[in-house]
């Protein structure tokens, strides 16, 4: 978490916080295709920022239902900070979340279980945003 956070302080160091904060707004916003590059679509800073805060979502929610830092783990926290530079955002990663934890509910098992593929799920955010910003009227 930490690293995370450091890697915010320094996307507003790099661009400045009012112009990182501009950045990922706008980011939030934008069609995130897959091959989009969000430091050309919003500035480095506000990239660094964008891919810290969906891996912070990763870990949070790993941290919430008790789910130890293992392997797999770490490797779905570092998968979501990577595809944070170009095609995710907190915005369109959470309903795939949310489908997977109501999913598990409906299923009756718990979320844990399905806590893994609910954070490597995201792969497929690009198309949520596709879906909201380009498709909607």
């Amino acid at each position: 978490m930490t690293i995370l956070v450091g890697i915010i302080v320094v996307g507003a160091t790099v661009q400045g916080p009012a112009e990182t904060l501009r950045g990922v707004l706008a980011l939030q916003l934008h069609p995130a295709r897959l091959i989009t590059d969000f430091t050309a679509v919003a500035g480095a800073g506000a990239a660094m920022a964008n891919a810290a805060l969906v891996a912070l979502i990763g870990l949070v929610v790993l941290k919430i239902n008790g789910i130890q830092i293992s392997g797999p783990a770490t490797a779905v926290v570092f998968t979501m900070l990577g595809f944070g530079l170009f095609g995710k955002t907190p915005i369109n990663i959470l309903p795939i979340i949310a489908g997977v934890y109501v999913s598990a509910r409906v299923a009756g098992k718990p979320f844990a279980q399905y806590i893994l593929i609910a954070l490597f799920g995201p792969a497929l955010a690009p198309m949520v945003s596709t879906l909201a910003v380009e498709l909607a009227p």
